[in-house]
């Protein structure tokens, strides 16, 4: 998860499925999340501080099965991200997008982040769109020239 923020994205991942192996990466320290996650008993949470795409063009862990991304809201900040985590995404993999488009959703006034959605339709043209949930949109990984 790129991103952490307070942890209710993580503590929704986890009491879902509390066996997920789930990684933590935001510019700050993941405590509040880490706080949220050990307060309703649902730990085994890597943590990893630093800025995402400098994690991810690093990544040794080994492949992601789910990235969920919401880190940097900007064009520039999507367009990195995904250059940086997509090489670690095996075909099959799913990508969830946050805040990717407010519009027709309840939230159309105040989160508008128009370069997520940008980057990520040009990015992600050449992969399949699972599902749009709220202001999210959910992409599989269908091949790694996409």
């Amino acid at each position: 998860m790129l991103g952490a923020g307070p942890g209710v994205m993580a503590l929704a991942l986890k009491e879902g499925n509390p066996l997920i192996d789930l990684t933590l990466v935001d510019k700050s320290s993941c405590q509040w999340a880490i706080a949220y996650l050990n307060e309703a008993d649902l730990i085994n949470v890597r943590t990893f501080t630093g800025d995402s795409v400098a994690v991810g063009t690093t990544w040794c862990e080994g492949p992601v099965d789910l990235l969920v991304v919401d880190a940097d809201h900007t064009e520039a900040g999507v367009r990195a991200d995904i250059a940086a985590w997509l090489p670690q995404l095996p075909i099959g993999s799913q990508v969830f997008f946050h805040d990717y488009d407010a519009d027709e959703t309840w939230f159309a006034e105040q989160e508008r982040y128009p370069g997520v959605k940008v980057a990520v339709d040009q990015l992600m043209a050449g992969h399949e769109i699972i599902c749009r949930v709220g202001t999210a949109i959910v992409y599989q990984i269908i091949d790694k020239e996409g």
